[in-house]
């Protein structure tokens, strides 16, 4: 295993890491910054004075974030004032490896589809065994070596 793979993995392993904690975790309907703001007991305008802004620009911000139009920028800027950290995370829906494995299936079925052909054509198809087989192996060796248009939809 290279550095360039080894790199690779513990990224991998990082992202399931994360997505086993956070997959479950949904953004509270209120939004979070009024969710926090009313845990701490703060009004709109307390929220406003720490921001150095206006009460409407506090109140716009959290129904901004409900509708998913919130920016960073203003994200951070009403995390600040209510003594939180703004971070944000792209979670994947579902194990790394898993992902990149079924990417591989694709290619490697799409593979032996073309190559089904010519070999009907020649009397030497594979059974469904074979076939099963050769896709595992496939999958496998795209999995190591992943072609430039690995996440291209094959066709």
């Amino acid at each position: 295993m290279n550095l360039r793979s080894i790199a690779r993995s513990q990224k991998i392993e990082k992202l399931d890491l994360l997505r086993r904690l956070l997959s479950s975790q949904t953004r509270p309907k209120s939004g979070w910054i009024t969710t926090v703001r009313e845990a701490l007991g703060m009004t709109t305008e307390q929220v406003a004075r720490r921001a150095n802004t206006t009460r409407a620009y506090v109140s716009n911000s959290e129904r901004a974030e409900r509708a998913d139009e919130i920016t960073f920028r203003r994200m951070q800027r009403m995390a600040e004032a209510i003594n939180c950290d703004f971070v944000y995370f792209l979670v994947p829906r579902g194990e790394i490896s898993k992902t990149i494995e079924a990417q591989a299936e694709k290619h490697a079925r799409a593979l032996l589809r073309k190559a089904g052909v010519h070999m009907s054509l020649e009397g030497q198809q594979l059974d469904n065994a074979q076939q099963e087989q050769e896709v595992r192996r496939l999958t496998q060796e795209l999995i190591a070596n992943p072609p430039r248009n690995f996440w291209s939809d094959p066709s």
